[in-house]
């Protein structure tokens, strides 16, 4: 391997600014790489990736997530938690949901429209996600100020391009939150008609650790990566004013769009996996032990599996990102993060005339190789007469 293949870049803090130049270099020159020093796979194409999540008997998500119920857990206690959740997330309980989630995405968009400058990340963005979480978690509305404070530590603590003082303050609220909702579901404090019943019924099959589990992680990935989806797709239509009027004119093509900012935009840049037997991978040897890298965001702009992967084409089908995931661990929150997304754009193509960026220039992102999530967003618009 030459020194200039660009492994390295996958690990500097630079390369949250834009990855996906490094992306296209790695899939040109090994998308399927070993590094010795690391004992580390990376990899980079689409088909790769899809198998290699499709595989969990081969590729292990454990020990590579905070909470060892859903993302950190594979096999049969993985797919018995799965189906009790997937079972409460019900069909009645997502018209609810939808419900809720139309009506607050109004309000929400109505603040905005009533100003000529907004900040999306600090507002909407984290503000309907957050309000989704906590309606599932059984929380009340008077709880909010800690549990954004909470969402924001879980993925701070696992985020190594932070100074390790930071971390540890991250990992303590952690520590908390998991206090936090122990209190929760034990005392039955349920003060949401819209909360997931598994995690305070006590005849159900869910261990106290399971409970906990599941908590913590919609805590983050019902905040952490909605957030990132929703801001990205409010960039996209506040940048291309052509677009923004195309969705005002046809609704029905919004959730399109979602899907091509999902690919596009992946909300989850990569994810790790451990070899738990020896395996032959495309005629490579891969031992167990070794660790991999699935580069979800690589992935979505391969060229062999979109056409003009590095155009963003609102209305692209079909549309086989793996933003989601796939195989056993696929989000099993997708249709909410889809909703709430969905709603949020329907609401300001239907409320808003104009939006365009507050300031011209490409927008920061967050020191963060995970998540991809700017470190704010500004916009101006405009109220429909």
């Amino acid at each position: 391997m030459t020194s200039s293949y660009p492994f390295d870049a996958l690990f500097e803090p630079q390369l949250c600014q834009d990855p996906y130049p490094v992306y296209e270099a790695l899939r040109l020159i090994d998308p399927l790489y070993f590094d010795e020093r690391r004992n580390l796979w990376v990899l980079c194409s689409y088909t790769d990736v899809r198998q290699a999540l499709q595989d969990s008997r081969t590729f292990s998500s454990s020990p590579s997530s905070f909470e060892q119920t859903l993302l950190g857990a594979d096999g049969e206690d993985h797919l018995r938690v799965r189906k009790i959740v997937s079972r409460h997330m019900s069909a009645d309980l997502h018209a609810r949901l939808r419900e809720f989630i139309n009506v607050q995405a109004d309000v929400l968009v109505e603040d905005i429209a009533h100003r000529e400058h907004s900040e999306i990340l600090a507002g909407l963005a984290t503000d309907l996600p957050s309000r989704v979480a906590m309606q599932l978690l059984g929380l009340d509305a008077s709880e909010a100020e800690i549990f954004s404070r909470y969402a924001n530590a879980i993925e701070s603590a696992s985020n190594h391009l932070l100074p390790s003082e930071e971390r540890e303050t991250a990992h303590g609220l952690v520590a908390e939150l998991e206090g936090f909702l122990q209190h929760q579901f034990s005392t039955a404090r349920r003060q949401s008609g819209l909360a997931l019943e598994c995690l305070y019924e006590t005849t159900e099959a869910l261990t106290h650790r399971e409970r906990l589990d599941v908590g913590m992680l919609l805590t983050v990935a019902a905040t952490q990566t909605t957030t990132s989806l929703i801001t990205s797709a409010v960039n996209i239509i506040a940048r291309e004013p052509e677009l923004f009027q195309l969705l005002r004119r046809d609704v029905t093509r919004i959730p399109l769009f979602i899907e091509e900012v999902l690919r596009y935009e992946s909300t989850v840049q990569r994810s790790l996996r451990v070899v738990v037997r020896d395996t032959s991978f495309r005629g490579r040897t891969m031992h167990a032990g070794s660790n991999m890298l699935l580069m979800l965001g690589a992935a979505n702009r391969d060229p062999e599996k979109f056409v003009n992967a590095q155009r963003f084409d609102a209305l692209r089908q079909p549309n086989g990102h793996l933003s989601f995931g796939w195989g056993q661990h696929r989000c099993i929150g997708r249709s909410i993060a889809r909703m709430e997304a969905t709603s949020i754009i329907k609401a300001m193509v239907s409320k808003l005339s104009f939006v365009a960026p507050a300031r011209p220039d490409a927008i920061k992102y967050r020191n963060d190789l995970f998540i991809r999530i700017p470190t704010r967003l500004d916009i101006v618009c405009r109220k429909k007469e």
